[in-house]
């Protein structure tokens, strides 16, 4: 039948109607299954693919793109993105083998990283017009920032506030915010004069306030609660970035929302942070509209009507808030990095010193650089230069999105693959690229930061604030430079820069150069009116608590035998905590304030599995343990875990091996052992407590499920009410059968301030001391006074313990102050609950002595490995 006929009768209604009740219809239904099935494919092929994968009619051949690894299917590369996170530097130099340029195809998103000077100027630079757009990241640009964040804003939405933002690059502004920039610097310089020992938070205050300046018109004299909720939320952003596979497959924002489980995690995220903002912000707007508010780029450009803003209020908020954001880890890692590099390179504090004092020693007289000498100070900002390039602090930058197609050299690109600048090959691509050596860069235009250097970006994405950093580090390394001596305490890794916390990220001894230094710090420190609060600033510090005795760990291995057993790691609250890798663990130790964790496995412990399994699994805890410790010694410790106790070879065998051959910083053990309740003061356990006394240990007691299971009610999980009496009677027991006494070389530290045993030690020993002679195989003259010199005896770490009430009972109860120490149940107890702990403390009338020995000092004591560079957390 002839096409044109057969067509003729499908258009005849009563024809068509024939033709479906045919016998063909199967044949019919099937193939239209078929057609819609193939559709559906390809719309999912094209979904889940790199744009230079997808299927479309006369695609074949159409893209050429440089190589780069294989990949696998659907997921492509983010294997090895994966390993770039775990060693980011070799492997983004091995990612550089491939050439000039590198595809990566990760999930549906297609990365080009741009390995070289050129390559990087031709795209980014030269073709800014067409690579200035961001590719969407539903999680971190859509859900945590709520499409605000500028830094990775699409372009439509990014040019009103890049517009207002350009403002920080005017000569005016720069003159203007310079002064404000030298007031901070001499009141650094200051505190480092009176408080050497934390030149790393001297670096954090100083960027934070200049720039909360600038962006909000006033000064942080301090950190304490509000500031420490904005580097988290820093923290936060900057680990949400292509941490999910949503930013990877964005097509699955599209699902309906009841199927978007990952959701509320992700919106309570966004939620914090802009409570925060908030709180920075709303304060600023509130003077502004009451005409009282200072000088700021907020009141002066952002709301002021003849800029003519046209974003929303809470646009306006973003895009003020990520001026602070972006402004304040720059500086204080740069400045930390400035420090690493002359400790390894003395010569160059040498050639740096020679620069300024020649500049500013004249006639006898003294003084510091300013900002108006920079141009007498080409040294000084080629070492800015060169501390950039020699340890990049962002080995990545921001994807740069073609807008449209792209020829270049042989490769066709389609619109949307995003360009990637490799910092660190970028960086290397010189002589002697490990070699830290300033005059590389004395050409000419060492002034000019953003020469030859892309660590601020490039091309019409560029940091609008780059020129005011760059003054601001040329300012503050010549006077560093000028003042003080930097010495390292140990061997130092110029790699391990520990960026990600505020604590001491590695341990150096800083000193003034000389009494006419110290002299002239505290004389312009004066002139400045700065100087008070650089002396008192140790009083209002919001402590960190950075030495401290409480810190938890759960390893796949040892939750998955907890749950072949019945029961869960979780505790209170739903998080899965095998999540926490140790990268992971470490930006929320960061968070609590913490440089080392000593690490622990918390109740039911290696005991969960019975037998020589149990001791199995204690000891490939224990290896793990060793070698997450093994990778940053200074931030990671742990104790030795053991499973039953009561079989006495078996522990005694663990104890030697964590010990000899892992080096552990001691033992953990639980308040009892086996089904007849034996706690740590019974004989059975004399032949541990003997080893444990011959070998000096410290011995880190947590409680265990108590004797009775059943909670109160759901309100009262056992942890808050029944793991404080466990600690007690197992300190009680320990008491009222000498073992303290009999073993003084065990240093004893108790979970939780000693539970309930400072409340109940004098209702106890007073009736003990009296009815002992009375029970059967008691210590030998148990006295009032000899129960509390035992009870003296112990160590108490606050965890979850830091009430008024709580410390109050310690001291009255004649708890030696050396004898208390900080914890936080991290990371069990839940995470919004640390902040009230630690204000709980920081509000406590402590001593400054009193508050520096809980900080560090009684953990370094018990410690000896840690010294006050590291301190430590359990």
């Amino acid at each position: 039948m002839p096409a044109s006929l057969l067509l003729s009768d499908m258009a005849n209604p009563r024809l068509s109607l024939d033709l479906f009740k045919s016998s063909h219809l199967p044949v019919y239904l099937a193939t239209a299954a078929f057609c819609l099935l193939c559709y559906g494919a390809y719309l999912l092929w094209n979904a889940i693919s790199p744009i230079d994968r997808q299927l479309s009619l006369g695609s074949s051949g159409r893209w050429k793109l440089p190589p780069g690894p294989t990949g696998i299917p659907i997921l492509g590369n983010l294997i090895d993105i994966k390993s770039v996170l775990d060693d980011t530097r070799q492997e983004l130099i091995k990612l550089a083998d491939y050439g000039e340029m590198t595809t990566l195809r990760l999930g549906s998103q297609t990365w080009i990283l741009l390995n070289s000077q050129r390559v990087t100027h031709e795209i980014i630079a030269k073709r800014g017009n067409i690579t200035t757009e961001r590719s969407h990241m539903p999680i971190s640009s859509g859900i945590v920032s709520r499409d605000m964040r500028s830094l990775l804003q699409g372009q439509s939405r990014w040019t009103e506030n890049r517009r207002v933002m350009h403002h920080l690059l005017s000569g005016g502004a720069l003159i203007q915010y310079g002064a404000w920039q030298e007031l901070e610097s001499t009141q650094m310089m200051a505190e480092y004069l009176y408080h050497p020992d934390q030149w790393y938070s001297h670096h954090y205050r100083y960027a934070n306030s200049v720039v909360h300046r600038i962006a909000l018109g006033t000064r942080i004299e301090a950190t304490g609660e509000d500031l420490s909720n904005l580097q988290r939320l820093v923290a936060e952003f900057t680990g949400s970035i292509g941490i999910s596979l949503i930013d990877w497959f964005p097509v699955l924002d599209r699902l309906p929302r009841i199927l978007q489980l990952w959701r509320p995690y992700w919106e309570k995220m966004g939620q914090f942070h802009n409570d925060v903002y908030h709180k920075w912000y709303d304060p600023t707007v509130a003077a502004v509209q009451a005409g009282t508010a200072p000088p700021s780029w907020t009141r002066d450009v952002l709301l002021n009507p003849e800029s003519k803003y046209s974003g929303n209020a809470e646009e306006g908020m973003y895009c003020a808030m990520q001026l602070i954001e972006a402004g304040s880890d720059t500086t204080r890692e740069a400045l930390n990095i400035f420090i690493m590099a002359v400790i390894h390179n003395p010569q160059v504090l040498t050639k740096l010193r020679a620069e300024v004092d020649a500049l500013c020693e004249v006639d006898g007289s003294l003084r510091s650089p300013t900002l108006a000498d920079l141009d007498n100070l080409p040294y000084t900002a080629a070492t800015v230069k060169e501390v950039l390039r020699w340890r990049p602090i962002f080995p990545l930058t921001p994807p740069h999105t073609l807008s449209k197609d792209l020829e270049f050299e042989g490769y066709r690109f389609p619109a949307g693959v995003s360009f990637v600048i490799n910092g660190i090959s970028v960086a290397r691509e010189c002589d002697r690229p490990d070699e830290f050596d300033p005059s590389r860069w004395m050409d000419g235009n060492e002034f000019n930061v953003a020469h030859g250097l892309w660590q601020f970006g490039g091309g019409r994405r560029i940091c609008v604030g780059y020129r005011l950093a760059q003054r601001g580090l040329i300012l503050n390394i010549a006077r560093l430079a000028q003042c003080f001596d930097f010495s390292a305490r140990g061997e130092l890794d110029s790699y391990k820069l520990n960026h990600e916390t505020t604590t001491e990220p590695f341990p150096i001894e800083v000193k003034v150069r000389g009494e006419r230094y110290a002299e002239m710090i505290e004389r312009e420190a004066a002139e400045a009116e700065v100087l008070t609060m650089a002396k008192r600033r140790r009083e209002t510090v919001a402590y960190t608590f950075e030495r401290q005795t409480h810190h938890h760990w759960v390893p796949p291995e040892y939750a998955a035998a907890v749950a072949a057993a019945g029961g869960t790691y979780k505790r209170w609250h739903a998080s899965d905590l095998t999540s926490l890798t140790s990268k992971s663990t470490e930006l929320l130790m960061n968070h609590v304030g913490t440089q080392t964790a000593i690490l622990s496995i918390t109740a039911p412990g290696a005991c969960i599995v019975e037998g020589s399994k149990g001791w199995e699994l204690a000891r490939l805890l224990n290896n793990k343990a060793a070698a997450i410790r093994d990778s940053n010694p200074n931030k990671f410790g742990f104790f030795v875990t053991l499973a039953n106790v009561l079989d006495t070879d078996a522990a005694l065998a663990e104890i030697s091996f964590g010990l000899d051959e892992l080096h552990a910083d001691g033992v953990c053990l639980f308040t009892r052992y086996g089904s007849n309740n034996t706690y740590l003061g019974h004989p059975a356990l004399k032949p541990i407590w003997q080893e444990l006394n011959r070998r000096k240990a410290v011995v880190f007691v947590h409680p265990t499920h108590p004797v009775d299971t059943n909670p109160i009610n759901a309100l009262l999980p056992q942890p808050l009410i029944d793991y404080p009496h466990e600690t007690t009677r197992t300190a009680l027991d320990m008491l009222s059968n000498g073992t303290l006494d009999t073993y003084p070389d065990v240093k004893v530290i108790l979970s939780h301030a000693g539970g309930s045993l400072p409340y109940l030690i004098s209702r106890v020993a007073t009736p003990l001391s009296i009815v002992n002679p009375m029970v059967a195989n008691a210590a030998s003259g148990l006295s009032y006074d000899k129960i509390m010199r035992g009870f003296k005896r112990f160590y108490y770490d606050l965890a979850l313990s830091t009430s008024p009430t709580v410390i109050n009972a310690l001291f009255e109860s004649g708890v030696p102050e050396d004898h208390i120490t900080y914890g936080s149940d991290f990371p069990y107890a839940p995470p919004p609950a640390y902040p009230a702990f630690i204000k709980s403390l920081e509000d406590f009338p402590f001593t400054p002595e009193q508050r520096e020995k809980i900080n560090y000092k009684n953990a370094l004591a018990l410690f000896p490995r840690l010294n006050k560079s590291t301190g430590c957390y359990l």
